[in-house]
């Protein structure tokens, strides 16, 4: 992207993030509010702590599937459906966290998490059970790794990490322990989350104060990206934190978190990327509501009570009790019937 081009990004976005406090929301998108069903034990580590997460489904029982949730002061917490603490890896400051099923032979699964204190993508085998263990880092060369998201693109797995300066990475994984980074860019500011479609091959991602983009995920693909929409336009305040897509035969959406206001704007994945809501997590008889949140995950696997699917949704304000930041889990059957698409 030429310099000029950025330069005028840059220059709108100033002026986006100046009138985000006070941007009225769209009238013609539809607003609604959900409730958690569920919440995780609260991080170890008190303040600012919880972050990401991503869903890992157990095909052998659904039952024994789990949420592997990053505590960027500590390392990585991982829970059950219940939301009971199953096991902790004390592996240092990892931001940020995604996995994909083995396209080689070597494993079940593999995990890739941004690690600030080494400034290394950290990487995890994931077996049959669901135990995790760290496999090896992979030094980035980024000043401070931030946001990471995994996608598998013509049969191969990738990660993709930014930095907090724009730079954003592309690495193919390799073995267990071991990357190859094939493609490097940078963006005009601060990125955090994302997410790859590997349907359809194409990487979403946010410029935190600036909006939301989407470019080609293959390694091999020109480094242009466009906007899909934008802080100050009636539906995204920022920070554009947490990313994920929900993809089913029905339902092919993308949901992002818009942590300024509290909300979460879903799309469609049509070639408009059309928004089709706004979600709230609010208060319930016993589990408080959602506020200022980080990551978000979304899984379309059949669960135990979450038949249409389950949303990891990070709480930065956690009050029922009054705890440590965690993890609370919507059901996508709840979402999708309140915004009128089941």
């Amino acid at each position: 992207m030429n310099k000029s081009l950025i330069a005028t990004i840059i220059a709108s976005a100033m002026l986006t993030a100046c009138s985000n406090s006070q941007a009225p929301i769209d009238p013609s998108i539809k607003q609604v509010t959900v409730q958690a069903q569920v919440q995780t034990q609260a991080v170890l580590s008190d303040d600012d702590a919880a972050d990401d997460s991503v869903v890992w489904f157990n095909q052998t029982d659904a039952a024994n599937s789990l949420v592997i949730g990053t505590n960027k002061r500590w390392g990585l917490e991982v829970y059950n459906l219940d939301g009971q603490r199953v096991q902790q890896l004390p592996v240092g400051r990892v931001n940020n966290v995604d996995l994909r099923n083995d396209v080689t032979g070597q494993y079940d699964s593999i995990a890739a998490a941004s690690n600030r204190t080494n400034k290394s993508i950290s990487l995890f085998s994931i077996n049959a059970e669901g135990t995790l263990v760290q496999t090896g880092d992979v030094a980035t060369g980024l000043n401070d790794p931030y946001g990471i998201c995994m996608g598998q693109v013509q049969g191969v797995n990738y990660v993709y990490v930014n930095d907090k300066d724009g730079r954003y990475q592309q690495w193919r994984v390799d073995t267990l322990s071991t990357a190859t980074k094939v493609r490097e860019w940078a963006l005009p500011a601060q990125p955090e989350g994302c997410a790859v479609d590997d349907v359809t091959g194409v990487l979403y991602f946010g410029i935190e104060e600036m909006g939301l983009y989407k470019m080609s995920a293959a390694a091999d693909a020109p480094t242009d990206w466009q906007l899909i929409d934008a802080t100050g336009a009636g539906r995204l305040v920022a920070d554009i934190e947490g990313i994920d897509i929900y993809r089913t035969d029905e339902y092919q959406l993308l949901l992002t978190s818009s942590q300024g206001n509290n909300s979460y704007v879903i799309y469609q994945l049509d070639a408009n990327t059309t928004p089709v809501g706004i979600v709230r997590v609010g208060d319930g008889a016993s589990i408080d509501g959602t506020a200022e949140t980080d990551g978000i995950a979304v899984s379309a696997h059949l669960l135990p009570g979450f038949e249409k699917g389950i949303w990891v949704i990070q709480d930065g304000v956690n009050t029922a009790p009054a705890a440590n930041q965690n993890f609370k889990y919507v059901s996508m059957a709840d979402v999708l019937m309140q915004l009128g698409l089941d």
